[in-house]
């Protein structure tokens, strides 16, 4: 793995971005920001899953207002979600909103641009340039028909160009394309050429199983080459898989603490349903946030050996459930609707030594 590139630190609320910071993990709710309720109940949850940043949606001055109560209230810093009107990401950032996202293919003219940067400076809120090949701007458009990774950079560089001219340098960037190849070149260009702090992703990236597939397609490249300060992996499904996701691909590329789970997979030899099995565990390990590798194992070729690697592993047969801590057996349980309470426990005991 490259060393992780020495990016300009900006904040998200209290979340360092670039820099030495750790790569935070970003997530959306489906619901504007009028719908406080909803909301919050999914913000609290997904902070518990290891969550850093939310974003909302404000298409409209209703959800600009509300953004002071979940501001408020929530336990992570919260992005306003703005398209078209520059108007509404002046009132989300007097509402609390930690950045602004914004859409160069749609927010409109420099004038608005400046009027915004007034609203971030007198607020402290960061601001997101959010380049998509779905929508770029129309004179960028019509330079780059094809749209793709040269039209992505021609796009940050006019916008990096007016914000700095505007003195302004409080900002992040993300190209995103629904391409895998496309979102990988326009990444590592624009490393190549600005230190400015980047957001990671794959546009529409599809259904979860596809989804998560795609995304790690993408961004795994580019983590590995030192590329990338936050990220979300978006897709057509629950924010908690979204969230997930993320971390288990920082888990597995050493980039953030959590729990690497290791199951078996489908084979002929196990005496009993590893996958169902496995599923449990992940439930009960999900919001465990420590460095810790747990083992499911089916069968008795692979399994007393993963159990010797493991910090944890859960050995299943016909006759129950096996608990093993680094390598030793620890306790056995009947079923799988028993393990809740003593792998919780393990997990915390063994992460404290």
């Amino acid at each position: 793995m490259t060393s992780r590139r020495n990016t300009r630190q900006i904040y998200v609320g209290a979340v360092p971005v670039g820099g030495s910071a750790p790569i935070s993990i970003q997530s959306m709710t489906p619901w504007p920001a009028s719908d406080i309720a909803r909301n919050m109940r999914l913000i609290h949850s997904l902070d518990k899953l290891g969550c850093d940043i939310i974003r909302i949606a404000i298409p409209d001055e209703a959800s600009a207002m509300a953004l002071k109560a979940i501001s408020r209230r929530s336990p992570m810093p919260v992005v306003a979600d703005i398209h078209f009107s520059h108007s509404l990401a002046i009132l989300a950032a007097s509402s609390g909103a930690a950045a602004i996202r914004i859409n160069p293919g749609n927010i409109g003219s420099k004038a608005r641009l400046r009027a915004v940067v007034k609203a971030c400076r007198e607020t402290g809120a960061s601001m997101r340039i959010g380049i998509n090949t779905g929508s770029l701007p129309s004179a960028v458009v019509r330079q780059y028909p094809k749209r793709g990774a040269a039209a992505m950079m021609e796009t940050a560089r006019r916008w990096i160009q007016d914000l700095e001219d505007m003195d302004f340098q409080n900002f992040k960037v993300s190209l995103k394309a629904s391409s895998v190849p496309e979102t990988i070149e326009a990444n590592r260009a624009f490393s190549a050429r600005w230190d400015y702090p980047l957001h990671l992703g794959l546009t529409e990236a599809g259904l979860p199983d596809e989804g998560m597939v795609v995304s790690a397609a993408a961004l795994s490249p580019l983590l590995l080459d030192g590329i990338g300060d936050t990220l979300r992996i978006s897709l057509s499904g629950p924010c908690r898989q979204e969230v997930l996701a993320a971390r288990h691909l920082l888990v597995s590329l050493g980039l953030r603490q959590g729990v690497r789970l290791v199951a078996c997979p489908s084979c002929g030899r196990s005496e009993i349903n590893v996958a169902s099995l496995a599923k449990v565990v992940q439930r009960i390990v999900a919001p465990c946030t420590e460095n810790l590798t747990v083992a499911v194992m089916g069968c008795a070729v692979n399994g007393p050996g993963e159990a010797a690697q493991a910090d944890i592993a859960v050995v299943g047969s016909p006759k129950g459930i096996v608990l093993y801590v680094h390598g030793k057996k620890h306790s056995r349980v009947e079923s799988p609707g028993d393990l809740a309470k003593p792998l919780t426990t393990l997990l915390y005991q063994t992460a404290k030594g």
